[in-house]
């Protein structure tokens, strides 16, 4: 199960040689100008498709919040923007915001990402005020007869609001939403995947949430890399995963096989600890003096000292 490709950025480059556009923003609305421009951009780049829709009266407001001014004064600038090019017109004329500059700025993003960069939002085919209220609720054609006002099926600004309603619907526990992490590799979780189903143990996708979870549990606790925990239990068909046994070691080593554990038993403390602790004086945690006596058999039974 692939992990869902993003359309958001958490950074994007400020230039410290500013152009024309800037200029033109400060000599009409001074800093403001520049706040305004500035705080789209950062808006524009956590949003999904990197759009933003204004016919939504939260993110209207929102916007005009983060901004410190008023509601007039930031049409008057995203007017201006329109104007001299920074957004598109037409799409700013259903209130809804598109740098084209900005998305051509991110393609080494999305070419690191291996996906297309988002495409510009679609028109709707009906007009939504700026209060987001449709006032045009049963339209007629020329002859008084009713007609349906559908949005464009390819619209972006459609798909968007989509998502967000299944999104919604996806909060339910019922319909739980398993996303790999991006420490455990794609190939590596389809091959356990695979494994589970030929057990015919096929995971769901709040088992494998589970399975994430005992994954990091194992690496916090053991140092354990996930990958070589994931190929122990592929390898052994185990349904769930757990420590590595007698230094078993994936393919994380580069194919060289099974490798001595690191670990051994501190004799003075009980505790597992890394045989490098043991040189010298000890053990780091209890500082043992005499750390070449032999491991009680009692302690021997319930661990592999390797």
């Amino acid at each position: 199960m692939s992990r869902p490709r993003k359309q958001t950025i958490d950074y994007f480059p400020h230039h410290c040689q500013h152009g024309r556009i800037l200029f033109i923003l400060e000599k009409h609305f001074s800093n403001d100008g520049y706040a305004v421009f500035y705080k789209l951009l950062e808006q524009l780049g956590a949003s999904e498709g990197h759009f933003l829709d204004f016919n939504q009266p939260d993110k209207w407001e929102y916007f005009t919040a983060i901004t410190l001014l008023d509601e007039d004064i930031v049409t008057n600038i995203l007017n201006k923007m329109s104007d001299i090019g920074v957004i598109d017109r037409e799409l700013w004329q259903e209130k809804i915001v598109w740098a084209q500059f900005f998305v051509d700025d991110l393609e080494d993003v999305y070419s690191r990402r291996k996906i297309q960069k988002p495409d510009k939002p679609g028109l709707m085919s009906t007009k939504t005020p700026f209060n987001g209220n449709n006032d045009d609720i049963n339209p007629t054609d020329a002859n008084n007869n009713p007609v349906t006002c559908n949005i464009n099926p390819q619209s972006k600004v459609k798909e968007s609001k989509e998502k967000k309603i299944k999104k919604e619907k996806n909060k339910n526990p019922a319909e739980f939403v398993f996303e790999l992490p991006d420490w455990i590799p794609d190939e590596t979780w389809v091959q356990f995947e695979a494994m589970r189903k030929k057990i015919k143990k096929p995971l769901t996708p709040y088992a494998s949430h589970l399975i994430v979870l005992e994954l990091k549990k194992i690496q916090t606790l053991h140092n354990h890399d996930p990958v070589d925990v994931i190929n122990q239990s592929i390898k052994n068909s185990w349904q769930g995963v757990f420590p590595l046994k007698n230094g078993f070691t994936g393919n994380s080593n580069g194919g060289q096989g099974p490798q001595p554990s690191p670990f051994t038993i501190c004799p003075r403390c009980k505790r597992e600890v890394l045989k490098s602790d043991l040189e010298g004086k000890g053990c780091l945690k209890c500082q043992h003096m005499d750390h070449d006596e032999d491991v009680p058999e009692s302690v021997a039974e319930f661990f592999d000292t390797g």
